[in-house]
């Protein structure tokens, strides 16, 4: 988050970083690909365009650490933002995008309006091993209605078995590994 107009959506920018188990701040190169505004303040999604090979890894350390502890404020686990086209079912088939996911539930966008405490089946394929898809089963915690008839929904995980946990943790490492 930073002041509203210092960059332009496609502008790429030079982000330095203060990493903790870092002693000197790291410089890399940003690309804005999202423009999340506010009266005084914006939110800018950044993509990594230019990262030295060390730089990368201490940013996987960094990231994997920081999916290691808690979430911020009411939430238990950190979220990874990552926008994915997945498929959801209840009694109807609709498409979403995922908008963050942890290993407490996931968020998605999408043009069907969800009610509190419905059940939604959620398969995401998009950097899966091997293509698989992964189907997870969440409860809806919250529906917000956005602009143009899309809603913004919260959903919790289900109780997963063991092995979808572990397939859940392996998308989670791959999300943060890059693209």
């Amino acid at each position: 988050m930073a002041r509203t107009g210092i960059a332009r959506k496609g502008e790429t920018l030079t982000v330095e970083l203060s990493l903790p188990q870092v002693a000197t701040s790291i410089s890399v190169m940003a690309e804005v690909v999202r423009l999340t505004p506010g009266p005084e303040w914006t939110r800018y999604g950044l993509r990594f365009v230019i990262v030295e090979p060390v730089q990368q890894e201490q940013l996987r350390a960094f990231v994997t650490s920081a999916l290691e502890r808690e979430g911020r404020g009411k939430r238990k686990h950190p979220r990874v933002s990552r926008r994915v086209d997945v498929v959801c079912r209840t009694a109807d088939q609709f498409r979403a995008v995922m908008e963050n996911i942890s290993r407490g539930g996931l968020a998605i966008r999408c043009h069907t309006a969800l009610v509190v405490d419905e059940v939604v089946i959620i398969d995401v394929s998009a950097q899966s091993a091997a293509g698989e898809t992964l189907e997870l089963s969440a409860q809806v915690m919250h529906v917000r209605t956005l602009d143009a008839g899309e809603f913004h929904v919260g959903l919790k995980f289900q109780p997963l078995p063991k092995e979808k946990m572990a397939a859940l943790d392996a998308l989670l490492a791959r999300m943060v590994a890059g693209p």
